[in-house]
């Protein structure tokens, strides 16, 4: 059974029972907890499934007031082997993948209660909205802000909590730029101009990117041959005055002119034609219904 609580002066939590069902055992974050995944995008705390090695933590043991064990109320807990979780001023810290277990020991060093904690290496670094929705493109107006956060899996797709080193950097920050704490595991990202441009995320040496589009703003656009709408000569969509297809006002055009110039074909005012082809009967169940 878990269960999430804490107060101003008490940093969250969340607790596990222990598997002699004598009490809970309680996880803590570091500090705000802004590099762990266990806090993200909360005040509380969840228990983890697993922890990233190197990642520390704080653990204390609460006994059920209804257990027939004589200790006190608030235990310590001590790993059981100390090459998987080392414990120093009662700060966990992983060190081998695997199945490590923790003791709450009573004052005279009898186990009251055990837990099992799985320890992982980070496979993989995934970005989150504030949904806690993977996310694989974001999206954000000039001028405006979005959250996301980066966070690390294990090769089952399982998060890892723990507090881990993390470092964000952008690559065009002409487009985008960080407005918060780098270091942390959420971020706060402002739209500068429109644009494209990466975001990356470096969870421990593990990075992955995801690509930042700024919408509206000081945007350059640049030449293209199928979406110039204005002037010039264009390939496909142009509607200006000299083109190769599709011109519909004035000028020199190879087929469907409709004022003046000369054409080939199909002018219908003045000029040089060649001979005039009669009106078509377009039967709309032909596929090429509506307007000729």
């Amino acid at each position: 059974m878990l269960s999430c609580t804490g107060s101003f002066y008490d940093p969250p939590y969340d607790e596990s029972e222990g598997e002699l069902g004598n009490g809970d055992f309680r996880y803590r974050c570091l500090s705000s907890g802004k590099t762990d995944a266990a806090c993200l995008f909360s005040e509380g705390a969840v228990f983890p499934g697993a922890v990233a090695i190197g990642a520390p933590f704080e653990m204390d043991y609460s006994k059920d007031p209804e257990s027939e064990v004589d200790s006190p109320a608030t235990l310590a807990v001590q790993p059981a082997a100390e090459r998987m979780i080392s414990r120093t001023a009662g700060v966990f810290t992983p060190h081998e993948a695997g199945y490590a277990a923790l003791l709450a020991l009573s004052s005279s060093s009898d186990v009251v209660d055990v837990i099992h904690l799985r320890i992982a290496p980070i496979a993989r670094v995934a970005f989150w909205n504030e949904s806690r929705l993977e996310v694989t493109k974001l999206s954000v107006s000039a001028g405006w802000t979005t959250q996301v956060a980066a966070v690390p899996f294990d090769t089952t797709d399982e998060l890892l909590s723990g507090s881990l080193p993390f470092a964000w950097t952008i690559e065009d920050e002409a487009i985008a730029v960080i407005e918060t704490e780098p270091s942390a595991n959420l971020i706060e990202l402002r739209g500068v101009a429109g644009g494209v441009t990466t975001l990356t995320a470096d969870i421990d040496g593990v990075q992955a990117s995801i690509e930042i589009t700024v919408l509206g703003g000081a945007a350059t656009t640049s030449s293209a041959s199928d979406t110039d709408s204005d002037s010039g000569t264009t390939t496909d969509g142009d509607t200006d005055a000299t083109t190769g297809d599709t011109d519909m006002t004035s000028g020199t055009s190879s087929d469907t002119d409709m004022t003046s110039g000369t054409t080939d074909d199909t002018d219908a005012t003045t000029g040089t034609t060649g001979p005039l082809l009669e009106p078509l009967d377009l039967d709309p169940e032909d596929g090429q219904g509506g307007q000729p």
